[in-house]
């Protein structure tokens, strides 16, 4: 049972984390100049 909640515990850190840097990557699709820059770089 204690195994569960820190299983759980740490699905849900992580979930969070994945939300943030979901989040700081729409923030940065905003921005003109690193758009270019990140299509630049996928090109190659």
């Amino acid at each position: 049972m204690e195994l569960i909640l820190r299983l759980v515990s740490d699905f849900l850190v992580i979930l969070n984390l994945i939300q943030r840097f979901l989040k700081i990557f729409q923030e940065l699709q905003n921005i003109p100049q690193l758009k270019m820059i990140l299509s630049i770089q996928l090109k190659i």
